[in-house]
């Protein structure tokens, strides 16, 4: 718990709260509530009535789906990946670095696609209610893999990252071209009888959507946006 107190504490100085206790946020009073009003770049990407208040576990879901690459086990079983889970330890161990921006661009990131781009269960979409985890692994594959050429892990990224998150329009043009590749992804054929062999979406998203065969789609499909990556590359490296 001594990584999550960090985490709180460094995400006071950006004001925000940071909620590992259920219900703590509801327990202070309305002045003190009043002092979390976020980061103005930052709020761009969460809804107009948010409280500025980052629950751990939808950001430890969100970290797991989108740095360590594992949307199904996030989307599927998020529980296993909290304090005293079964897989806690396997993501918050001695070589995690305690820095807020690990948890928080993967939380970013899956507001702005509710947001913005009609995920989750209000977007209405009858597909991409169930692909938020999936639009996030598929937005940091894309940064990581296409836009910064890195070869180690997602999380050494971090620090690249800043200037990219405090870009917002910037940004926001790779969080359209992940959703391109996802839209594509979610209408190709071979997808299609996939979701029908697992029977329902939900356990398409839970167990299927990264396996091998998947993974081989959505680069294909990332493959086809060559021209944009390479557009969006320039842009990235003048920032860095």
């Amino acid at each position: 718990m001594d990584f999550h107190k960090s985490i709180k504490s460094q995400l006071e100085n950006l004001k925000y709260f940071y909620e590992i206790q259920a219900g703590s946020f509801d327990s202070k009073t309305k002045s003190q509530q009043n002092e979390y009003n976020g980061d103005p770049i930052y709020n761009n990407y969460l809804p107009e009535n948010h409280k500025k208040v980052i629950v751990a576990k939808d950001a430890i879901q969100s970290l797991v789906a989108g740095l360590e690459q594992r949307p199904t086990e996030s989307y599927s079983s998020p529980a296993q990946f909290l304090p005293r889970g079964s897989k806690y330890d396997e993501v918050f161990n001695e070589n995690l670095k305690d820095d807020y921006r690990l948890l928080l661009y993967p939380y970013l990131v899956k507001e702005y696609s509710k947001k913005i781009l009609s995920y989750g269960k209000r977007g209405g979409h009858k597909t991409k209610r169930y692909a938020t985890l999936f639009f996030v692994a598929v937005y940091f594959r894309i940064l990581h893999k296409k836009i910064l050429d890195a070869k180690g892990e997602f999380k050494e990224d971090i620090g690249k990252l800043e200037p990219i998150f405090r870009s917002y329009k910037l940004n926001g043009r790779i969080l359209k071209l992940a959703d391109t590749v996802v839209t594509k992804f979610l209408e190709d054929s071979v997808v299609d009888d996939e979701i029908n062999e697992a029977n329902t979406k939900h356990n398409f998203f839970s167990h299927n959507v990264w396996s091998d065969s998947m993974l081989r789609v959505v680069d294909k499909k990332i493959k086809q946006e060559e021209d944009e990556i390479e557009g969006i590359k320039k842009l990235v490296y003048s920032l860095l």
